[in-house]
């Protein structure tokens, strides 16, 4: 993935997943208005991206350099990955088709928007552990 590409997504995603997990008025989708959280992922932090955010993001979180990985969707990554585990897929096909399966069986309820609005205390507990391991 290129910092075009990653724009691409932000463009034609970002707006629909925010409203998905009610985090923006799909009536009133022109300014977004949360706070955009990225890692220092080099195509996260290009102009381009960055210049798009400026525009288009009420606020973009700024992540020190070496943080601690403080991404939600890791929690999203990890109940998949234990629920393909306890499959014990013996191939590699049968891996792809455990982890599609998955995935198409995550419940919608999954509490994905508790996962995002941990945030604030996921942040403040970095702070407090002045950048060290925190639970999350």
């Amino acid at each position: 993935m290129d910092k075009e590409y990653y724009l691409d997504i932000l463009k034609t995603e970002l707006v629909q997943s925010a409203t998905k997990f009610g985090f923006i008025d799909p009536s009133n989708r022109n300014k977004l208005n949360f706070k955009l959280y990225q890692d220092n992922d080099p195509k996260h932090k290009s102009y381009l991206c960055r210049s798009w955010a400026l525009y288009n993001c009420a606020k973009v979180i700024d992540t020190p350099a070496y943080s601690p990985d403080l991404n939600p969707i890791e929690n999203l990554w990890a109940h998949l990955k234990n629920r393909v585990a306890r499959r014990s897929p013996k191939s590699k096909e049968q891996l792809k088709a455990f982890i599609q399966e998955e995935w198409e069986n995550i419940p919608n309820e999954y509490d994905v928007k508790k996962l995002i609005s941990s945030m604030k205390r996921r942040l403040q507990a970095v702070l407090d552990a002045k950048g060290f391991h925190t639970k999350y």
